[in-house]
């Protein structure tokens, strides 16, 4: 073993190779007292195996050692080189700061999740096992564990472009991803979803499906979809999610619905309980009202409707380019929108024979 003037840096020979180590002493005197201290032993140039990267390294946890060391009162809150002190440095980041509300909304539930299984981990001592092995706490949850896994390796990237990490134990961890969601809505379901709106004094809820039907957007941009974006007959929406600008051209049917709303109203959807645009619960709730009352279970959902308006374009001869136009999705994603929102039917096997027997 080789020791060096920097403190806590070892050297081992391992196998013919020179492994670099931080080894901190188990107690420390803080504040005249014996300390557990909470820092483990760490491999350090893990990549290169070179001594300067590993006297780098062993600088850096020196100094959150020292900082613990200096302010165990603060430490006991969010430990310096810990998950959570990393998490906290993230969320005050401007790449958290700028995503969107409901993006961040998501980010600090799954960092939550992170935070209760390994914010006091000092950050270069979680492996892949243990990255692992936290994801899969959530295998319960179909969609839980991969979301877990995404949240980590953004957050220990984070971590890389601060220089607080110089590997990531989130990356290309094989989390099996739930299969994506196929529910397609059947036209007449829809109808009947549309036609009990109408009967209980709910028709923005009719008009919420038409326009997602029609264009293929999500139900925050329909939502919060306001007059001034509805000109020479053609809706245009600013996707919340994407900021790309989608212009769609208005159909016969949405036209007349379009025609019986107040122009005069701060959007084109008003919940008829309060005379007031929907809030994002208000809608969910009287959605799911509708629905029931037509008799839907909640297997069908209202973002199944995008799904439903791809489906229907294709069956309709749309190609992928012109589906793309509507619902805004990007071209260099064709290949995933096919496997992912156009389940295959017979209805389109039976267009795609149709075709070449017409070219015979």
């Amino acid at each position: 073993m080789g020791t060096f003037k920097m403190k806590y840096l070892v050297c081992k020979r391992k196998g013919g190779k020179l492994l670099y180590y931080w080894q901190p002493k188990k107690l420390f005197v803080v504040g005249g007292k014996l300390i557990p201290c909470p820092f483990k032993p760490v491999r350090l140039a893990r990549d290169s195996g070179k001594v300067a990267d590993a006297i780098k390294e062993a600088e850096k946890l020196n100094g959150h050692l020292e900082a613990w060391r200096n302010g165990l009162e603060a430490a006991k809150r969010i430990q310096i080189g810990t998950v959570d002190w990393l998490i906290a440095n993230y969320v005050k980041d401007r790449c958290f700061t700028n995503l969107r509300a409901t993006t961040q909304r998501t980010y600090r539930g799954d960092l939550k999740e992170i935070s209760s299984k390994l914010g006091d981990v000092p950050l270069q001592c979680l492996s892949r096992s243990d990255a692992r092995a936290v994801c899969n706490d959530y295998a319960e949850n179909p969609r839980k564990p991969s979301a877990i896994a995404s949240m980590g390796r953004i957050l220990y990237n984070f971590g890389k472009e601060i220089e607080a990490v110089t590997a990531n134990p989130f990356e290309n961890l094989r989390i099996s991803k739930a299969a994506p969601r196929q529910a397609v809505w059947p036209m007449e379901t829809i109808e009947a979803v549309q036609k009990k709106a109408v009967e209980i004094g709910l028709p923005s809820i009719s008009l919420a499906v038409q326009l997602a039907l029609d264009t293929g957007q999500r139900s925050t941009d329909i939502r919060l979809l306001t007059w001034n974006r509805y000109e020479g007959g053609r809706l245009k929406f600013r996707q919340s999610k994407t900021s790309v600008w989608v212009e769609v051209r208005v159909m016969k049917s949405l036209a007349a619905m379009l025609e019986r709303v107040d122009r005069k109203a701060p959007a084109l959807l008003i919940c008829e309980g309060t005379g007031k645009p929907y809030t994002k619960d208000e809608f969910s709730r009287k959605f799911r009202d509708v629905c029931e009352a037509a008799g839907v279970g909640a297997d069908l959902q209202f973002r199944d409707l995008r799904r439903t308006a791809v489906v229907r374009l294709a069956e309709h001869g749309c190609d992928i380019a012109e589906i793309c136009a509507i619902t805004g999705h990007k071209l260099t994603s064709a290949t995933e929108i096919l496997e992912v929102y156009l389940p295959r039917n017979r209805k389109m096997a039976d267009n795609a024979i149709d075709k070449l027997e017409n070219k015979k």
